[in-house]
């Protein structure tokens, strides 16, 4: 039987600009601290359905891992899944727009025939504490990106370089 938690967090940022970062997985390694290479299975563009291949930098059996999208809905929706050992994992973000920023509405689906309730649990446990961590990251990136004051600087030093 699935297990299924759920986080919200919220980023000072467009709805379009945090889409565009979780969906840009050739710069996972700039956007999340945890993620040490990437590797696309599928050509480009991404899209649902579109595969890679992740390594991260932690001491879990998990370090690395196939990654399919299910979802791509932008600016609205992206889910990942993969399997690994003896589950199946599922990340389904919704993104929400709010008069500031975001709302990012996140639910972690672990599936399983074989470990027992309480091992899915604490898959999921793991699993949702590392997308805590990841989205802490996405949001300081979004969150620098999205400031006035330093769009206002790009675009003074573009009009000098002209």
């Amino acid at each position: 039987m699935p297990s299924r938690n759920q986080i919200d967090c919220f980023i000072g940022a467009p709805p379009l600009a945090v889409f565009s970062i979780l969906s840009d997985i050739e710069n996972r390694t700039r956007t999340i601290k945890s993620v040490e290479k990437i590797r696309l299975l599928t050509d480009p563009p991404i899209g649902s359905k579109s595969r890679f291949r992740e390594l991260r930098n932690v001491l879990v059996p998990w370090r690395g891992r196939t990654l399919c999208i299910l979802h791509f809905a932008p600016p609205d929706r992206i889910s990942f899944n993969w399997r690994q050992l003896m589950f199946r994992t599922t990340v389904d973000i919704e993104l929400k727009k709010q008069t500031d920023g975001t709302l990012l509405h996140i639910e972690v689906t672990v599936s399983t025939s074989i470990l027992p309730g309480a091992v899915s649990r604490v898959l999921e446990a793991a699993t949702l504490h590392q997308w805590q961590l990841d989205f802490a990251d996405i949001k300081r990136h979004a969150e620098a990106r999205s400031d006035p004051s330093w769009r206002g600087s790009l675009s003074k030093r573009r009009s000098r370089r002209m």
